[in-house]
């Protein structure tokens, strides 16, 4: 069997002739795939009638972003909140979260580049995996809970969706452009000596960009809003004007500060390589770093393990409003190694206490 694709080979498929091939090909050159390989006579034959409807509300959806943990946990919400407002169709702003979880990805990225300017090469694994994946759409359930808490939600008619937020992928990279470039400016001023007055001049310079960017592409998040509804019955209601956090204070009725996320992770605890996978270290060393009285894991056994993680891990507990001063308030002491995610990204490691 050949092992290379020889030039007999390419002779014959340019021999081979199909009047089909030509057709399709036509076709998808003008039409695209998904479109011409569509099959009406499938679609005719599915049944639409089910034998039991959950409900009947209207659908959000996602569109081309990466943003399903937050329309999933945010339709949670919408449930009891629908009813509290006595409407059958109600939906939070999903851009409005997209929008603060953006930024608040982005101070962490920052806040992780200067913290490990000194300690990661910049071939490092973790400060490739950080540089790999700045601003990716995905996230879970106590990230969410995180910036529910901490900024609130509005109601999409405050902050509707855009083209940007649909589909996230173009102000993604542009998003990454900014903070790559700056990562690059931040750790050659800590290689420097710089002071750190001179280093966070230049971090909130970059957070400005990010804030331009995301002004221009999502809007502006309201820091107050007018808010007044018509219930299905008719009757008209105002309740005048609410900060987002007052509005998730009076309209959703979840203590989310009561649930716990608990995962079980059932793949092999290293990649197919041998090589234990970043995700898997971060949170089998932040256990045994929570079990441990004394130090942290060794740099053998957590290579990968951030260092905002390694103080949190040193003191015993996980990341508090105690000794976090921007923790928010669902990170508690009770954490699983799953909600410490939420504190890995929304509190900074400040060089001084490093």
């Amino acid at each position: 069997m050949a092992h290379e694709i020889t030039d007999e080979l390419v002779e014959r498929l340019h021999a081979y002739t199909d009047t089909a091939r030509t057709v399709a090909r036509n076709a998808v050159s003008h039409a695209g795939v998904e479109p011409v390989a569509f099959d009406r006579a499938k679609v005719v034959a599915t049944p639409t009638v089910v034998s039991h409807k959950v409900d009947d509300w209207k659908v959000t959806s996602q569109k081309k972003s990466g943003r399903c943990w937050l329309f999933s946990s945010l339709n949670l919400l919408r449930s009891t909140t629908r009813t509290h407002l006595g409407v059958k169709d109600f939906e939070f702003s999903q851009n409005y979260v997209l929008f603060w979880d953006k930024f608040e990805r982005a101070n962490f990225f920052l806040t992780d580049v200067i913290a490990t300017a000194s300690t990661e090469d910049l071939d490092g694994r973790l400060l490739q995996f950080l540089l790999g994946d700045v601003l990716s759409d995905g996230g879970q359930w106590d990230m969410a809970v995180s910036l529910y808490l901490k900024h609130g939600l509005v109601p999409k008619t405050a902050m509707p969706e855009t083209e940007s937020s649909s589909h996230t992928a173009p102000m993604n990279a542009r998003l990454k452009v900014v903070l790559r470039r700056t990562a690059l400016e931040l750790r050659a001023l800590v290689a420097a000596g710089a002071s750190e007055d001179e280093i966070d001049e230049v971090k909130e310079a970059a957070l400005a960009d990010v804030w331009r960017i995301l002004v221009i592409c999502l809007g502006e998040p309201p820091a107050s809003f007018e808010w007044e509804w018509r219930d299905d019955a008719g009757e008209f209601h105002r309740d005048g004007v609410l900060t987002p956090r007052e509005f998730y204070q009076r309209y959703v009725d979840v203590d989310l500060t009561q649930y716990v996320c608990a995962s079980s992770m059932t793949r092999a605890p290293s990649t197919p390589r041998g090589t234990p996978s970043p995700s898997t270290t971060w949170a089998t060393s932040w256990a045994d770093a929570r079990s441990s009285t004394s130090t942290p894991p060794s740099s053998r056994s957590a290579p990968s393990l951030p260092p905002s993680w390694r103080r949190a891990a040193s003191s015993g507990s996980a990341p508090t409003a105690a000794n976090s001063p921007t923790a928010p308030p669902a990170c508690s002491s009770t954490a699983s190694t799953t909600t410490t995610t939420c504190s890995a990204w929304t509190f900074p490691p400040r060089r001084s206490s490093a």
